[in-house]
């Protein structure tokens, strides 16, 4: 999960332009990372480019970063063949 996590972070400021000191798990894309029109579709295309597609009813309750490195490394974990 540490992978898809420090991923995930580096993408998101990259995208976002918070520094990643400043991301931390608990934090909303809306209220705290100000992630609102254009910024948030990039960091969605950005996601999809880097991991996987993301359905519009999963990303309507991923609402924290921590929820969406769950996510992902849920999504990830599940692809991977056994």
């Amino acid at each position: 999960m540490r992978k898809v996590a420090t991923d995930f972070v580096l993408l998101l400021s990259e995208q976002s332009g918070v520094p990643v000191r400043q991301i931390k798990p608990p934090d909303r894309f809306i209220e705290d990372l100000k992630l609102i029109g254009l910024e948030s579709v990039e960091v969605i295309m950005a996601v999809e480019e880097a991991f996987m597609e993301v359905p519009v009813e999963d990303l309507e309750r991923l609402a924290t970063v921590h929820d969406f490195i769950s996510y992902l490394h849920q999504r990830v974990h599940e692809a991977k063949p056994e």
